[in-house]
């Protein structure tokens, strides 16, 4: 019976390994039971085979051992499966869930603006222009949390010795019945490759043409008084180059959905894409300065590898960029017209100029046709009446300060002037407006703004429209 009761002592303690998921139990070897009984008796077996049994009995319970090691190895490597993603911070400073290969970033902005206008303005909640005092003349107040936003940036791994990311967007500026039932509005949908000097993007993003974006806290920079270029669906590729002494070189372009927005809410006016595509490119220059020309800090003189965006880093950059497309617009008014086409184009400067670590200057100037999906025109693209498509020309300029590393300053203006001639009357023909506006960072993630701005609108056929818009606005990011 003594192997029958180590076999079972051995079986227990295996089971009890199994159900802990603890390190393997190290089973002692046990000696056989000697009593006096077992010793006197004639039928006991003779030490030869006591020593054949234990030699057995050895064998069996390193075999077992082996076999729990096993099973405790694989229960102590076995990956946990939880119910959602685990939250890491690998370097301290963010929040992510990590799957697999994937780390995804969660991000946002909690926005409200609290707006005084001394007089109305389109849309009331964001200021696009100033309506005519023929039509709106009175003040408006208005509390917005539309502009608050959602988003998450995905990396993972390596493609075609690229970094892969992608990055999803929305706010709130959607479809509403009333102010305080937002619809969804989608920023960004995009997957990149980003290689050691090129990029590739998919998806919906920023265009390529006009890429700066005034310091503003109004929800709209400017559009509609300057500042064009929005978002679309696109592919697009970009290549730099640095040269020693000299800078960097890169050269942008992408194939681009056409949208025309002229008639979206006209029943008895249809507008579509052409068949073709909207092509944009564009060409930048980032010259490399020494620190003792440029006044700047050594780190923001010295080349970055690597992607950068426009307007960033304390490198000056100067872009020259354009686009082409053709819209199709189908009249179903007298005179009847059918896939009558207008083509849209555009010609932009755009510069980014730190003067010093805490003060620059940053603006750009458009002329084209056609710019109403593109922001320019006063957001007017074809006359539904002439039957023209608009010509515009404008542009805006910024100043900024940071006064301490918590205290912001930024001053500035845009126009956009459409040609008289294409407007029907009632069209908007001039706009304008002065802008500045004190940021104080109360943490690193929440920051409280105060601007002042004055908007002048001219009309075709009506009063001028003017507005003084007072906005404190408050951020938290997350």
């Amino acid at each position: 019976m003594p192997r029958r009761v180590v076999v079972t002592i051995a079986v227990l303690l295996f089971g009890a390994c199994w159900a802990s998921g603890q390190d393997a139990v190290r089973l002692p070897e046990l000696p056989l039971p000697q009593t006096a009984e077992s010793v006197t008796n004639s039928e006991s077996p003779s030490l030869a085979e006591l020593a054949r049994d234990n030699q057995s009995l050895r064998a069996e319970l390193h075999a077992l051992q082996a076999t729990v090691d096993s099973l405790a190895s694989q229960v102590a490597t076995q990956p946990e499966q939880p119910a959602s993603l685990p939250l890491v911070n690998p370097q301290g400073t963010e929040s992510a869930w990590q799957k697999g290969d994937y780390r995804i970033v969660p991000y946002g902005i909690g926005w409200v603006n609290i707006a005084f206008d001394t007089a109305r303005t389109q849309t009331g909640a964001y200021t696009i222009f100033a309506q005519s005092r023929d039509v709106e003349g009175e003040p408006d107040f208005s509390v917005n949390a539309r502009s608050s936003r959602f988003g998450t940036h995905v990396t993972g791994p390596e493609i075609f010795g690229g970094e892969t990311s992608g990055r999803v967007e929305f706010d709130f500026f959607g479809a509403a019945q009333v102010e305080n039932k937002a619809g969804i509005l989608l920023r960004h949908a995009f997957g990149e490759f980003v290689g050691e000097n090129w990029r590739a993007v998919g998806g919906q993003t920023s265009d390529v043409i006009a890429p700066l974006i005034p310091n503003m806290q109004n929800y709209t920079p400017a559009w509609g008084a300057g500042n064009i270029g929005y978002r679309r669906a696109q592919s697009r590729f970009e290549w730099w180059q640095d040269y020693a002494d000299a800078g960097r070189l890169s050269l942008q372009g992408s194939i681009n959905q056409t949208i025309v927005t002229d008639f979206a809410t006209d029943p008895l006016t249809g507008g579509e894409d052409a068949g073709w595509p909207t092509i944009m490119g564009r060409i930048a220059f980032r010259p490399e300065w020494s620190a003792h020309q440029c006044g700047f800090s050594d780190a923001g003189c010295r080349p970055r590898p690597g992607y950068l965006a426009p307007g960033t880093g304390l490198r000056p950059e100067i872009g020259f960029s354009g686009h082409i497309g053709r819209e199709q617009v189908d009249f179903t008014t007298a005179p009847l017209a059918d896939d009558e086409q207008f083509t849209s184009w555009s010609c932009n400067v755009d510069l980014y100029a730190p003067l010093t670590d805490n003060f620059g200057f940053q603006g750009e100037f458009f002329w084209g046709d056609v710019l109403g999906t593109f922001q320019g025109g006063i957001i007017q693209g074809i006359d539904p009446v002439t039957r023209r498509g608009i010509s515009s020309i404008g542009g805006w300029g910024e100043l900024w300060y940071e006064v301490t590393d918590r205290v912001h300053t930024h001053a500035g203006f845009g126009i956009d002037d459409p040609r008289n001639a294409d407007l029907s009357p009632g069209r908007r023909s001039q706009n304008h407006f002065w802008f500045g506006n004190v940021v104080f960072d109360v943490t690193q993630l929440f920051t409280v703004g105060l601007e002042v701005s004055y908007w002048k609108t001219k009309f075709v056929g009506l009063a001028d429209g003017e507005a003084v818009r007072i906005e404190t606005v408050m951020k938290y990011r997350f």
